[in-house]
């Protein structure tokens, strides 16, 4: 494990950002499949470091908006005409007192006034509202200790957003509607010119495309100030491996778009307990599902006695749609120096997780960081190999590209005559 330097942190979350963004708000971590992998941070806690750091950044600028908002904030305003007694506050309504002044006798005396009543109960208040109730929650879901720079950020975040939230006006506001509804209609009151400040609450909807994540409303410039957002605090190891192995999946796909495979599906949420992110079909018509830390098809032979099989997390597995077929194992290593450990290991779930054959062709890959690009092969019986591809993250993509395609390509000559020779693959 390893903490990769500043520039190569920038790449890797500008390069997964699009997939980290797949993670939703609103889901339940609970309902995310854990998957025990070499990583001391399991997914869900991945995503709950992620969600925490990506809120604190959010929750920054979110001071300045408000203030600007609040300085002049939308507002409606009504004339209601009520009763008063003794004192008139307000405007008094003459042609009511005229009309009732001799059949109406009380002490204090009644007055009809005309009142002004001034409501902040406009679609682009709410979604400020909603804004402070978002970053409100999430800086509450702490996963750090109380010492730590970023649960330090994210209290003083929540001590600002629990006093915002008992000030005027969005004390008096209840958010009715869903986030969708409530950016829509600010959306069409700014193009008609009917907020009382549409820069800001034009900011405002580009708050909520950062804090959303939605890349295809962000421009370069507001998706480059997530990144430094999420750099802002230096994360953990494992923390990095993590995303290292969210940027392979994401080569994986972009090298399977580069081989003119077709994308049928994807990219799914990465927090579905299916763990299928991505399915493709080759040209040949092989269909295939790229599976994210998941055992998936995989039937452990190896079993503890009287118990459960022995069982292993591949970062990735490419899975044929055949039932029998061996999937094409991917395992995202975030070091700069391949090991015998990590081939050993792969050698292990070669023994583990074949079906029995003796035919088997196994077939897996690692993948490095590193400065030099470089592509070893470990070939072992009946046509299996490992391949050991490693990426310069800064440098020319097209070496490892081509080294993964070529194993894909051979990993699917091998389907094809597995499936012409009735042996299993």
């Amino acid at each position: 494990m390893a903490i990769p330097p500043s520039d190569i942190q920038a790449i890797l979350f500008r390069e997964t950002l699009g997939l980290l963004a797949s993670y939703s708000w609103q889901s339940s971590l609970e309902a995310m499949e854990v998957a025990i992998s070499e990583s001391d941070l399991t997914l869900p806690e991945f995503f709950r470091e992620f969600r925490l750091r990506h809120a604190i950044a959010m929750a920054r600028e979110l001071p300045d908006l408000i203030a600007r908002i609040e300085s002049n904030p939308s507002r409606t305003s009504n004339l209601e005409r009520i009763e008063t007694r003794g004192v008139i506050r307000g405007r008094l309504d003459t042609p009511r007192y005229l009309a009732q002044r001799s059949t109406v006798r009380s002490h204090p005396r009644r007055l009809p006034i005309v009142q002004n009543r001034i409501a902040y109960t406009t679609p682009e208040n709410a979604l400020a509202r909603l804004a402070i109730a978002e970053v409100h929650g999430a800086v509450r879901d702490n996963p750090f200790r109380s010492h730590q720079a970023e649960a330090m950020a994210a209290n003083e975040s929540n001590r600002w957003v629990s006093f915002q939230a008992t000030q005027r006006p969005w004390s008096e506001l209840i958010v009715d509607g869903s986030y969708e509804r409530l950016y829509d209609e600010t959306v069409a009151r700014i193009r008609r010119n009917q907020t009382s400040d549409n820069d800001a609450y034009s900011r405002l909807l580009v708050w909520w495309d950062k804090w959303k994540l939605d890349l295809h409303r962000l421009g370069a410039l507001d998706s480059e100030t997530i990144i430094q957002g999420l750099l802002a605090f230096p994360g953990g190891s494992s923390f990095w491996d993590k995303v290292f192995e969210v940027w392979c999946l994401r080569f994986v796909a972009s090298t399977l778009d580069k081989m003119g495979w077709r994308r049928t599906e994807g990219p799914v949420a990465l927090h579905r307990k299916s763990g299928i992110v991505y399915r493709y079909s080759s040209p040949s018509g092989i269909n295939i599902s790229i599976q994210f830390q998941t055992q998936g098809q995989l039937l452990a032979r190896w079993n503890y006695r009287g118990g459960r099989g022995l069982t292993g997390i591949p970062d990735l597995c490419l899975v044929p749609d055949k039932e029998g077929q061996l999937p094409l194992l991917i395992d995202a290593k975030n070091r700069t120096a391949p090991t015998s450990e990590e081939t050993y290991k792969m050698l292990g779930y070669a023994e583990n997780f074949r079906a029995g054959g003796s035919n088997e062709r196994f077939r897996a890959i690692l993948l490095f960081p590193a400065e030099v690009e470089s592509h070893q092969v470990i070939d072992g019986p009946n046509a299996s190999k490992i391949d050991i591809i490693t990426v310069n993250l800064m440098g020319d993509r097209e070496p490892p590209t081509k080294a993964l395609s070529e194993s894909i390509d051979e990993w699917t000559e091998g389907l094809e005559y597995a499936s012409q020779t009735l042996l299993p693959a």
